[in-house]
């Protein structure tokens, strides 16, 4: 026998107590001579006997009394070997089932939830019914759905039975934290926890917590924990993630997208892998991938047509078919809208004749003074070019990190009208972009040219021969000099190293800051085949970047603004099985949403029959990782508390299917101490009455 407090063992000495006190009090009785009375002298050696005799059985009951107290705060246990699956009558058992993604993959004949529910009827022999059963799906996690008092395994196997897998992300560790909340909240004393997953590491470790609840379950007396793996293929090939890097997306030219294919298996695979847009295939390859790798595979090709295009990529069929599909949404612009805010005409002169050559007829760019700008809705627009400006009215700085956190663009260029000081309190400090530390002005023959740039980057890709550099440089006289941080890049510098065009990243948006002003005096810049060039690159990838639309996944509620300009007529979404709805509008928000995205694919907007948007919705990448916990990773959790957990895996093992079930026999000496008590109790009553009966006599 063991013990839980095992320090209460040093007041074991506090057992002489009553003996002691016994000693210390016996009755002196005093001998007094009387005439003819041997009767009353027998009948009071009678009553004295009796009386000593219950004097050693109270010793004795308070002797017994002491010693079940200290026991009883000793906590004393014994353990032993029983059925790890084993739950007594009357307990409670909760089902944690992992019915996410990953658990439909089929094995002859099977997917992994029903066979591990077969599985299950191994372990339903060793439970006692009545039972009170509650079940928690990976899936939802935060519910819990308690099935009452089970009294036959007919019953169980009716409640499981009609839970299916769903396109979902699995998280069994906040399965966990609900099924643990509950037992604390209902003093569980005695619970049983039986979780059945294929125990991807995503779902194992979904929540980011700083510990992982299976320890605060395993620190829990009273609780056993049973998991059950389920046996994957291992043969498994899957779509891991699909990107489109930051390009300049437009009718006619060139663009990219890229797909990772992951092997879960232990062979080399040679994999074909399909890109499809709009429905029909524009690309396919083979890509060979070996055991636990991912593969990259890049895709190029030409969209013919603008506004959204839906994509997939596909690769073959096998025993998992929810992750052999990747679905993507690329915008190529019908029509970008461009404001250009200047002080005077000459700020925006060049800057408008550069939007509107001849070959970018669909860039749409509108001229104002700032002093109007508070009555342009700045939605309206998908990029804002600010010219010799260095602040606008403080009542636009919310409208401003709204159009930044939509995802737009902005271009700045400073001028004479300037001043650092105020550009920095207002564009640096409290935007983001870079600071203005100083200017420097040159004449004559001295002047700054173009140096070095990034030619990989999209707005400079393609531009000139692989190689091969503008031959002859624009002229800079004067020179604003600025101060790059983190979230800044500079994409390209003067021939003396300071920088000249600056990316920065703001908020969900982005923005370019160039070192100079489109005007005479400062640059030659705007007169050369160059300046168009840049000011369209510059728009088309800042447009680029704020038409694209982010991946949901399944069980995410979809937003989207009011047809990006306008209020959409008669709005419409389509899902991928053709289902359709009318998506909810928010006046205080000024957009749409909705949260039908139980299927993976791509949902289409349309307004008037006309479709104004697409939106991807996958299954969550953690559940296309194949990254599994190990039998050193189970080994790991068991020998946290042997005592308390373990692995069901083959029904003919008894290594696996046993755990060390405690007995604590607390209550059961504090039930006998009150006993105990009760008797001292009464014997003591009944001394305390023979004494004043004789003390009367």
């Amino acid at each position: 026998m063991s013990f839980l407090n095992p320090f209460f063992l040093y007041f074991l000495p506090l057992l002489a107590v009553p003996t002691i006190i016994h000693l210390l009090g016996r009755q002196k009785y005093q001998k007094v001579e009387f005439s003819s009375l041997r009767f009353l002298k027998k009948l009071e050696h009678d009553v004295i006997r009796r009386l000593k005799l219950r004097q050693i059985i109270l010793l004795i009951l308070r002797t017994l009394l002491i010693l079940f107290l200290i026991l009883v705060f000793a906590r004393p246990y014994r353990t032993g070997l029983s059925h790890g699956v084993f739950v007594s009558r009357g307990e409670t058992l909760y089902l944690v089932i992992d019915n996410s993604s990953s658990m439909s993959e089929v094995t002859r004949g099977k997917d992994l939830l029903e066979a591990s529910i077969e599985h299950l009827n191994y372990a339903m022999e060793e439970i006692e019914f009545p039972v009170i059963l509650n079940i928690v799906e990976s899936t939802q996690p935060g519910v819990i759905y308690g099935k009452g008092p089970l009294r036959s395994s007919s019953q169980f196997e009716k409640e499981i039975s009609e839970i299916r897998t769903k396109p979902f992300l699995g998280q069994v560790d906040k399965s966990l934290i609900t099924v643990m909340n509950d037992i604390e909240k209902n003093r569980e004393a005695s619970a049983n926890i039986w979780i059945i997953s294929d125990f991807q590491k995503g779902s194992w470790e979904s929540a980011k917590v700083p510990e992982h609840p299976i320890r605060r379950i395993l620190d829990q007396k009273g609780i056993r924990t049973v998991l059950f793996p389920a046996n994957q293929s291992g043969s498994n090939a899957a779509i891991y993630k699909v990107e489109i890097p930051e390009q300049i997306n437009e009718k006619g030219r060139p663009s990219e997208v890229k797909a990772f294919i992951g092997n879960w298996g232990n062979d080399k695979r040679e994999i074909p892998v399909s890109l499809f847009l709009e429905r029909e295939r524009v690309g396919q390859t083979v890509v060979s991938v070996s055991p636990k790798r991912i593969r990259s595979v890049k895709f190029d090709f030409i969209p013919i047509v603008p506004g959204p295009l839906s994509g997939v990529i596909r690769i073959g069929e096998d025993n998992l078919s929810n992750d052999n599909e990747r679905y993507f949404v690329l915008n190529i612009p019908q029509t970008i809208r461009v404001l250009v805010v200047g002080r005077d005409i000459e700020d925006g002169q060049f800057l408008m004749k550069a939007l509107q050559v001849e070959n970018s007829s669909f860039i749409e760019a509108k001229f104002v003074s700032p002093g109007l700008l508070p009555m342009e809705d700045f939605l309206n627009y998908d990029v804002m070019i600010f010219s010799n400006i260095d602040k606008v009215q403080s009542s636009l700085k919310n409208s401003f990190h709204f159009f930044l956190d939509k995802g737009r663009g902005i271009i700045i260029f400073p001028g004479s009208n300037c001043l650092p000081e105020v550009f920095n309190s207002f564009w640096a400090d409290y935007f983001g972009f870079p600071k203005w530390k100083g200017t420097r002005h040159s004449s004559g023959e001295s002047y700054l040219k173009i140096g070095n740039l990034q030619l990989d980057h999209p707005i400079f890709k393609g531009l000139w021969i692989r190689g091969e550099r503008p031959k002859s440089s624009p002229y800079f006289y004067i020179i604003p000099g600025f101060l790059t941080g983190r979230n800044h890049s500079v994409i390209m510098n003067f021939d003396d190293g300071t920088p000249f065009l600056i990316e920065s990243d703001i908020e969900n948006g982005k923005g370019f800051v160039l070192s100079t002003s489109p005007v005479k005096g400062w640059t030659n810049l705007q007169v050369t085949g160059l300046f168009p060039t840049l000011i369209q690159r510059m728009t088309l990838y800042l447009a680029g970047h704020a038409l694209q639309t982010r991946e949901y996944f399944t069980g995410d509620t979809v937003r989207f603004e009011r047809g990006g300009r306008e209020i959409l007529d008669n709005p419409m979404v389509i899902t991928p099985s053709g289902r359709k709805f009318t998506p909810v509008f928010s006046k205080d928000y000024g957009e749409y949403w909705f949260m039908d995205t139980d299927e993976p694919g791509c949902y289409d907007v349309y307004s008037n029959g006309r479709k104004v948007h697409s939106f991807a919705v996958n299954v969550h990448t953690n559940e296309n990782e194949g990254n599994f916990l190990s039998e050193e990773d189970f080994k790991t959790i068991v020998d946290i508390q042997p005592s308390s957990i373990t692995v069901f895996e083959d029904v003919d093992s008894d290594k696996t299917t046993q755990l060390q079930r405690s007995y604590e026999y607390s209550f059961l000496f504090l039930i006998l101490a009150l006993i105990v008590a009760a008797a001292e109790t009464y014997v003591g009553r009944i001394n305390r009455t023979i004494l004043e009966r004789e003390e009367s006599a």
